[in-house]
């Protein structure tokens, strides 16, 4: 499950007098709120479900192979070289394949 883009931006006040409408909406798979203060975000309102998602994800540990696209955990020193390894091995790949397909 991929987190949608931010759907919406609402001011404090506009959040606290939307507040069951806003919930409504991420439920039904609007997609999260960002609450801000004067144009700075302050708070994000997300379901649960997301909700969920993000706590376990923040809780994995373990291959970084298994983790969402793009991040890498690096847990020592050494792990720096096999992390550029992979890598450049992924981009290697996803370049031949890439010709193949033009």
């Amino acid at each position: 499950m991929v987190i949608k883009k931010f759907q919406k931006r609402v001011e404090e006040t506009q959040a606290r007098d939307e507040l069951s409408a806003l919930i409504e909406a991420i439920n039904t798979g609007a997609g999260p709120v960002e609450i801000t203060d004067n144009g700075r975000v302050t708070a994000v309102l997300l379901s649960g479900k997301d909700y969920e998602w993000l706590c376990a994800c923040s809780k994995k540990v373990g291959d970084p192979k298994r983790d969402a696209r793009g991040i890498i955990a690096l847990c020592d020193d050494s792990a720096m070289n096999t992390a550029s390894e992979e890598l450049s091995a992924d981009f290697e790949l996803s370049t031949a394949k890439t010709a193949i397909e033009l």
